[in-house]
């Protein structure tokens, strides 16, 4: 995650972020024997692609799933599961160039993905 943290710093001054979390519905036709597993809420049978990109839009991890929800694809994933267990191996804090409070590391998304510590 180093690369990343260091990508942000440069064009932004924002070196706590590590990275921007998205995620994409596509519409699919219904799998064979598949059920309603696929169907979601707007209607119509589709997977949801997640990913995780850095500030070089270089992909740093992506999941696909079937959940009816973004949020329930984020909370049933490995990365969040990992996010939650294991230390993320970047370095302590550090204040911001133009202050000297040290800043946690954090990753951008919309209002999908609740904030936690």
């Amino acid at each position: 995650m180093k690369s990343s943290r260091t990508g942000l710093r440069r064009p932004l001054e924002f070196s706590s972020n590590l990275g921007a979390l998205e995620s994409k519905c596509f519409e699919i036709k219904c799998p064979e024997d598949s059920g309603s597993i696929f169907y979601n809420y707007n209607g119509f049978y589709s997977i949801v692609l997640m990913a995780l990109v850095d500030a070089k839009y270089i992909f740093l991890w992506i999941d696909v799933g079937y959940e009816t929800y973004d949020a329930e694809l984020f909370n049933s994933c490995e990365l969040k599961q990992r996010l939650d267990s294991e230390p993320l191996g970047v370095s302590l804090p550090e204040p911001m160039s133009s202050d000297d409070e040290d800043i946690l590391y954090f990753f951008v998304g919309d209002e999908t993905f609740a904030m936690t510590t």
